[in-house]
């Protein structure tokens, strides 16, 4: 409906595409309007019927950014690198485990365990409930072992918004991580939350932010946080199975 309405096609119910393959022939494929996905931009990092890419290729393993995008956050240890990977895809409390207990039993592995670096991903974090966020920037803030600078990275990207954008604004504020990726999806300071609505005539569901969030300084008017190592997806690498941003901080510092 949303082409249609900018008079980009003629149907409001489908559209279609002409798609390139990797051996250079094209096909048009016609896609048609979900109503039960009213919420399609929100799929991490697509609907479950899709078939990833990197999961048809033989070439190398899926990289660790899609290998559990649905979880709302998870760590694996990699011990070839000393470095613990972390996925916060989600600042909503799981019902298995709360952020809290989460962040409480991260630390604890980093505390224990022979850890030079601690990644944390935001890439598919596009907000939540930004009064959870507190056990996680404050065991961030108070363990030295890992709040330094070159052992504590955050990986963030165009999706990094509401109170995941307010995450990295904490994580840029109050610790020493080295920012890796692509701009974040919003400004430090920014209007957030939402009040649905449904438009009288149309009755197309709608929502407006009605909540100034300033966790920046008040002067801070950046239109993003921008990354100190500038690694930004491309299809080269998500064709290959591969992911620049984790390769360059896993690289990070090591003698030459």
């Amino acid at each position: 409906p949303l082409l249609h309405a900018l008079g980009l096609i003629p149907d409001s119910q489908k559209v279609a595409l002409v798609i390139r393959a990797l051996n250079g022939k094209e096909q048009t494929v016609t896609l048609a309007a979900d109503a039960t996905e009213p919420n399609i931009w929100n799929v991490k990092p697509n609907p479950p019927t899709w078939v990833n890419l990197p999961q048809t290729l033989s070439t190398a393993p899926v990289p660790l950014y899609l290998k559990n995008p649905g979880a709302p956050y998870w760590f694996e240890y990699l011990a070839d690198n000393k470095t613990v990977y972390c996925q916060f895809n989600s600042v909503r409390n799981d019902p298995k485990e709360t952020l809290a207990a989460f962040s409480e039993r991260l630390f604890k592995f980093v505390n224990e365990n022979d850890v030079k670096k601690l990644v944390i991903d935001l890439r598919w974090n596009n907000g939540g409930n930004t009064f959870l966020l507190p056990p996680l920037v404050h065991g961030l803030i108070k363990n030295e072992k890992i709040n330094q600078r070159g052992h504590l990275f955050v990986i963030i990207g165009r999706r990094v918004f509401s109170a995941a954008q307010n995450a990295a604004t904490f994580f840029e504020r109050d610790t020493n991580a080295t920012f890796v990726g692509e701009p974040t999806g919003s400004s430090p300071n920014f209007v957030g939350e939402e009040d649905p609505f449904i438009l009288p005539y149309s009755k197309i569901a709608a929502n407006v932010s009605d909540l100034l969030w300033q966790s920046a300084y008040p002067q801070d008017r950046r239109t993003w946080i921008a990354p100190q190592l500038y690694l930004p997806p491309t299809f080269k690498a998500y064709s290959t199975n591969r992911d620049s941003a984790l390769e360059a901080i896993l690289a990070y510092g090591e003698k030459r």
